[in-house]
């Protein structure tokens, strides 16, 4: 049985034998492999550049103790920063964010062997050290009101379940869409890029007032009714498939394949760009079958004008990326 992703997504690295930094899209495995990739088209049959496997042996270094002895970029966030200590190398590694490095390390932690409660403790009282250094005893009580909003929300039927793979249990939510998905899944929504997935962690990232506000105006029961409006009843999902994951996702919302009706926006937000069909393709999009099939490049290029459509996604596709990821333009030769 293939090794199933835990966690995914850009980040940049270098190892102790090559000294220049490279941008690498990672993925996590189930098997304790860390492999690492020059882009995302599809991280289940491509070649990896390299692949670190995570032992007991290992050590994942938090960015307070990230190594000063290398020359580090100076534009890194404070904080995004770590480093991969294996019985033969190094591997040190930035992120965009610290919330990213720190869902990172969660996940590298628990591969290596650290304890849950261990764990558990560590980002709880960083968590809370970095919340009282950056707000004040006012704001502080606004903060924890937001959370205990999000909490309700994230508890209602409908929203206690992953949007996409409708898995329990949904630690993130996007404001621009009005959706709470999964820790598996938001890798998938970040690569649609901020302009039309912009996700938040509800536990680590801040929120005010408006963005939780448009959440319970949504929600995953009213956006099903938009984005899955007329998606098969017996459409099957494979999401422990990333390549099958990501182009689902695509269709959903780049495509907006399955969309009937307005979108409620959010307030304060920018519309999302829907993408319409002409008379001649709608009867083709409602007799689809429900098989993989339905969601390759491949497909969606003979559904919708051939080689030109299947270019103008790839298009699409770098730009998104760009958008999201302006590190992405630069050479890391």
């Amino acid at each position: 049985m293939a090794a199933r992703p835990i966690w995914s997504g850009w980040a940049t690295k270098r190892g102790g034998i090559h000294t220049n930094w490279k941008r690498r899209y990672f993925v996590l495995r189930d098997n304790n492999t860390l492999s690492y990739y020059t882009d995302q088209i599809n991280p289940d049959v491509a070649k990896a550049k390299g692949v670190i496997t995570l032992t007991h042996e290992c050590k994942v270094i938090e960015p307070q103790m990230a190594s000063r002895s290398i020359s580090w970029p100076k534009d890194i966030m404070p904080g995004a920063r770590f480093h991969i200590e294996t019985p033969t190398r190094t591997f040190y590694i930035f992120c965009d964010s610290p919330q990213e490095v720190n869902m990172w390390m969660r996940h590298l932690l628990q591969c290596v062997g650290v304890p849950e409660e261990q764990i558990q403790s560590q980002f709880s009282t960083r968590s809370l050290t970095s919340h009282v250094s950056r707000m004040s005893s006012g704001s502080d009580q606004a903060h924890v009101q937001l959370r205990e909003q999000l909490s309700e929300l994230v508890r209602l039927q409908g929203n206690n379940k992953c949007f996409e793979c409708h898995r329990r249990g949904p630690s993130w939510a996007s404001v621009t869409l009005g959706v709470f998905v999964c820790l598996g899944c938001v890798a998938h929504h970040k690569a649609l890029g901020p302009q039309v997935s912009q996700v938040k962690s509800i536990q680590f990232d801040s929120w005010t007032q408006d963005m939780v506000d448009s959440l319970k105006t949504r929600g995953n029961t009213a956006m099903k009714q938009v984005y899955e409006a007329t998606l098969p009843a017996d459409f099957e999902r494979d999401f422990d498939d990333m390549g099958w994951a990501e182009n689902f996702i695509r269709a959903k919302y780049i495509e907006q394949r399955w969309k009937q009706g307005a979108v409620p926006l959010a307030p304060q937000l920018s519309p999302i760009t829907t993408i319409t069909e002409s008379p001649e393709q709608q009867p083709q999009r409602q007799g689809s079958t429900t098989t993989v099939d339905l969601l390759s490049d491949s497909h969606v290029a003979t559904q919708i004008g051939g080689d030109q459509v299947l270019a103008r996604m790839h298009s699409e596709a770098s730009a998104i990326s760009a958008a999201q990821d302006p590190m992405a333009l630069h050479s890391w030769d």
